[in-house]
């Protein structure tokens, strides 16, 4: 889970259905560095175009409803965590 500056708490499945909804994301794995940073990881997809990385930065601050930065960074590949699962959303920020 994912906890808001303004503390609302935002499940993976919301990202999901944004991420889904955007044409050109092959793959992505959010990372919550801070209450305001998220890094998010993209794994181009068919229909990526140079608007693609600036619609993930509107839609995932619409979704924070907060002042956060939104850093998308394009590469090859997302590797799976070390216990072998493909997780999309993670957060280095207590949720408590």
């Amino acid at each position: 889970m994912v906890k808001t500056p303004n503390g609302k708490i935002i499940v993976p499945e919301n990202f999901a259905q944004l991420m889904r909804a955007i044409p050109g994301i092959g793959q992505y794995k959010i990372i919550q560095e801070k209450k305001d940073l998220a890094v998010v990881f993209i794994v181009k997809g068919i229909g990526f175009c140079r608007n693609t990385s600036r619609i993930v930065i509107e839609e995932i601050k619409r979704i924070f409803v907060g002042d956060v930065q939104v850093e998308p960074i394009i590469v090859k590949e997302i590797k799976r965590d070390k216990s072998g699962k493909q997780r999309s959303v993670a957060s280095k920020v207590p949720v408590c």
